[in-house]
């Protein structure tokens, strides 16, 4: 799932889309082993992992929810994030709802 996003996305965020115990513990594992690196108070896979795993296909809802935890937020370029992901969730309506919801 981390492959197909290009910056990196907080630990809860991924623990929260993984659905798994542990979650961040195995983050700080696939660290430890050269995978994954902690940038900020995120985490993203090294660029020679996520070349390998991108050729799977990624389900339209993480992209969705990680727009939407973008949305919540009020800084213009996480707003401008969340409406990439939705684009890549084929979302129009959530495309079209943020713009609203922004505008008015």
């Amino acid at each position: 799932m981390l492959a197909h996003f290009d910056e990196a996305l907080p630990a809860e965020l991924i623990a929260e889309m993984v659905g798994m115990k542990g979650a961040i513990k195995a983050l700080y594992s696939l660290v430890d082993k050269g995978m994954a690196e902690e940038v900020g108070p995120g985490f993203r896979l090294k660029d020679w992992v996520r070349g390998v795993v991108r050729l799977r296909h990624v389900n339209p809802t993480y992209y969705i929810k990680v727009g939407d935890t973008y949305l919540k937020s009020e800084d213009a370029e996480l707003f401008i994030k969340a409406l990439r992901y939705y684009v890549r969730a084929g979302d129009e309506r959530k495309c079209l709802a943020a713009l609203k919801h922004r505008l008015l």
